[in-house]
Formats: C-alpha cells, sequence, structure tokens
C-alpha cells in the first residue's frame, strides 16, 4: 500500500467522523433555528410553524404547557388564544406578534417604538433576512386580524398614547403629580394610598392596550381605560399566567390634556 494509501477501515472511519461532525453542525444550526423563547413564548412558533402545524410541533417540545387544567379533554393541545380566539386579543398584542415573529427571523421592523421594545429580547436578530413562505402566511393572516381589530376597536389616538406614556415615565420615577380624583377599585384613596396601588402597575409599552373607557367611568368624559395587565398572545388557557384577569388604570384628561382623575380597577 502506498504512502498516500489509506485502508478501508481507515477510510471507512474518516467518513463517520465527517458525518458525525456535519450532523453535529447541522443539528446546532436547527437549534440556532428554532423557536429560540420556546416553551415559554409560543407566539414565536407561528415564525417557524404553518396556524395548522404549530400545535402539534409545540406541544412535542413542551407538554407540561399543553396540559389544560380547567379542561382535561384540551391535554395535549396548545389552545393558543391568538390562534382560536384572535378576536378577543388586544389589538396591541396581535401587532406584538407580528413585529416579533420579523425580530426573531431578522426582518426589519419598520416601528421606531417597537424596535425599541424588542431590543432587548435574547432572540431579537436585527437584519435583512426574507421570512419564509410559512411566516409570510402567517404575517398576513395577523396582518388581517389587526385590521379587523382596529377596525371594530379603534385605537386611541396618538396624544393620548404619548400622554399615558409620559403618566407612567413619571411614575417609575418617582416625580408623578396626582389630581385630587382620585379611586382606588371604586374608593376614594389618599395620594399615599394611590401611589401605593400604581406601583404595582406592570410597565408600560408597546403592548399595552389603551382604549375609551365606557362612559360611566368615575373620571367621566375624557377618560382612558389603559389595561396594565390583559390577555397576551402567549396566552395558551385560562389557567395561564398569560391569561390572567385585567388590571388597570383609568385616566381623565381635560382639553388641555391635563391629568383630572384616576381610578384603579382589577377584573377577573
Amino acid at each position: 500500500m502506498g504512502r498516500g494509501a489509506s485502508s478501508p477501515h481507515v477510510r471507512s472511519l474518516r467518513l463517520g467522523l465527517t458525518v458525525s461532525l456535519l450532523l453535529a453542525s447541522f443539528s446546532a444550526t436547527a437549534r440556532a433555528d428554532a423557536p429560540v423563547a420556546s416553551c415559554e413564548e409560543p407566539t414565536l412558533w407561528l415564525a417557524f410553524y404553518a396556524v395548522d402545524d404549530v400545535s402539534d410541533a409545540y406541544c412535542a417540545a413542551c407538554p407540561e404547557r399543553c396540559a389544560d387544567p380547567d379542561d382535561p379533554a384540551r391535554d395535549g393541545a396548545m389552545a393558543l388564544e391568538l390562534i382560536e380566539r384572535v378576536d378577543g386579543v388586544p389589538c396591541e398584542e396581535i401587532e406584538y406578534a407580528q413585529r416579533a415573529i420579523e425580530a426573531v427571523l431578522g426582518v426589519p421592523v419598520p416601528s421606531a417604538r417597537w424596535r425599541a421594545y424588542l431590543a432587548s429580547r435574547p432572540w431579537y436578530r436585527p437584519g435583512r433576512a426574507a421570512p419564509s413562505a410559512v411566516a409570510r402566511t402567517n404575517l398576513r393572516w395577523l396582518a388581517r386580524a389587526h385590521a379587523r381589530c382596529l377596525r371594530d376597536r379603534p385605537p386611541a389616538p396618538a396624544w393620548v398614547r404619548r400622554r399615558v406614556e409620559r403618566f407612567f415615565a413619571s411614575l417609575r420615577a418617582g416625580r408623578l403629580t396626582l389630581p385630587s380624583i382620585r379611586f382606588d377599585h371604586e374608593r376614594p384613596a389618599t395620594e399615599a394610598q394611590m401611589l401605593e396601588v400604581l406601583s404595582r402597575l406592570a410597565p408600560f409599552t408597546p403592548r399595552t392596550p389603551v382604549s375609551r373607557a365606557d362612559p360611566s367611568a368615575r373620571g367621566g368624559p375624557g377618560t382612558w381605560r389603559v389595561d396594565s395587565s390583559h390577555v397576551a398572545s402567549d396566552c395558551l388557557h385560562h389557567g395561564d399566567e398569560a391569561c390572567e384577569g385585567f388590571f388597570g388604570v383609568e385616566l381623565t384628561f381635560g382639553p388641555d390634556h391635563e391629568l383630572r382623575a384616576v381610578h384603579v380597577y382589577s377584573v377577573g
């Protein structure tokens, strides 16, 4: 046998090693391209699986998240609120699902406020990747759902969201000046009591729903409802944290956008 030759046994070992390395590389790539938020953020799986296939894929990987304590007959089903009852999900959460799918795939997110919100997520991949056919189909479906939601539940004007954002920023910075009309779950509240209960509100983000309050709201006309806790796009079933009851604040603004009343409420 010549110096450059090798035995069949050696060649077989080399081939086996090469195949093993390729498979390991493929496996690592597959894991990197899989829904990186995995079980905790089922919405992201729509970046990789069709609506009809996502439940089986998700539940195979996350069986404990597909067990429904309120309805054992649903065990083994994803039961994602975003898919099953999208019309019950806030418009802001539907838009979040769109932007999150774009972000996890590296598709440019068009909105500056959504880019700022998503930038802190470990799966955010800014770039210029093209979404797959599956992702494009899911994004079109979400776009239709979002348009329908905005038609049926008109969003708050931009000035209202900006004013609410300033309210929360002042609250977090400890510089919030409260109006004289203050209610904590229908009960009049002192300034100290109101600041304490307001401290329990979740931070205000692009996902936070803001809508016009009922005409019978404590603050009267000009009142806007801010659902600090709400049904999230990742809601799987009603025993899940993402499906928790509403907790939020009603803010009443005057003609000059000044804050006139604050009312903290909870539902469910």
